[in-house]
C-alpha cells in the first residue's frame, strides 16, 4: 500500500471502516487515518484491491450493503449500534438506531425489544409509551450507563471505489444499479484482455429477518474501469 515492496493488509467488515495496516518490520500498524479512510464505517461484505486509475498504486473496491434498504446512513445522520449487557443477564444486547423523519429512532419494534430485554415491558406498558422514545437514554431509562455503553456508527452504505491520490484515498460510489443489493463478492481482472480492469460483482441476500426483507432485486453487475472511471456494462 505504501510502495515499499512489502505486503500490507486492508480489512473491513460490519460496523467497521476500511482499515489499512502497514507492515513495519513484521508488525501491522493501523494507518487508516493517514490514508483518509477513518470515517468510512460501513456494512461491508467484501473487498478487492487493484490499480484502477493507472497510477501504479493500489486502489480499493468495497462491497457494501447498498441503498435499497430500510437502513439509511450519512456522515451527519449515521446508523448507530449500541452494545452492553443492559439487563445484566450475561448476554450482550445490540440496539440499532436510525434516523426517521429527522429523529433518532430504535429500529426494532417495542415487541422485538421486549423479547430481547423483558424488563422493558415494565417501562413501556403501551405502544403509546414506546412512541415517545427518542435517544438511547430515553429507551434504557435506569439501565443507561454511558461509561459502559459501546457505540458504533455507520456513515456509508454505498458500494465504492476508493482511488489513490498520492497518499490519501478518494471515494467514488459505484453506479445506481450496483447499489440495489448488497455486494457479497467481487472478481477483479482483465476479462477480455484489453488492458483495462474489469469488475464482476455478486449480489443479493435472502438470509435476513422479515423486518428487513430480502435483498433480491440485483441480477449482478459488471463494470470496466478506465483510468479510474467505471463504465457499466450490465
Amino acid at each position: 500500500m505504501n510502495q515499499d515492496g512489502i505486503q500490507d493488509l486492508v480489512t473491513s467488515g460490519l460496523w467497521s471502516p476500511i482499515r489499512v495496516w502497514i507492515n513495519e518490520a513484521g508488525s501491522l500498524i493501523n494507518k487508516t487515518k493517514d490514508y483518509g479512510l477513518e470515517r468510512t464505517q460501513g456494512w461491508y461484505n467484501t473487498l478487492a484491491i487493484a490499480d484502477l486509475n493507472g497510477d501504479q498504486r493500489p486502489d480499493i473496491i468495497a462491497g457494501n450493503l447498498g441503498l435499497n434498504s430500510k437502513f439509511k446512513a450519512s456522515s451527519t445522520k449515521p446508523l448507530r449500534l449500541y452494545l452492553d449487557d443492559f439487563d445484566q443477564n450475561g448476554q450482550t444486547d445490540p440496539i440499532i438506531y436510525y434516523t426517521l423523519e429527522g429523529m433518532p429512532t430504535p429500529f426494532a419494534t417495542r415487541d422485538e425489544l421486549i423479547d430481547q430485554m423483558p424488563e422493558l415491558k415494565k417501562q413501556f406498558v403501551s405502544y403509546t409509551d414506546f412512541s415517545n422514545v427518542t435517544d438511547i437514554q430515553s429507551l434504557l431509562g435506569p439501565w443507561y450507563n454511558p461509561s459502559m455503553l459501546i457505540e458504533k456508527n455507520i456513515y456509508e452504505l454505498r458500494s465504492m471505489l476508493s482511488l489513490s491520490d498520492e497518499q490519501h484515498y478518494k471515494g467514488i460510489p459505484l453506479p445506481f444499479e450496483a447499489q440495489m443489493s448488497p455486494i457479497n463478492d467481487l472478481w477483479v481482472g482483465d476479462l477480455n484482455s484489453d488492458a483495462y480492469i474489469d469488475i464482476m460483482m455478486v449480489s443479493n441476500n435472502k438470509n435476513v429477518s422479515n423486518a428487513i426483507g430480502p435483498y433480491d432485486v440485483s441480477r449482478g453487475y459488471f463494470a470496466r474501469v478506465v483510468r479510474g472511471r467505471h463504465i457499466p456494462n450490465l
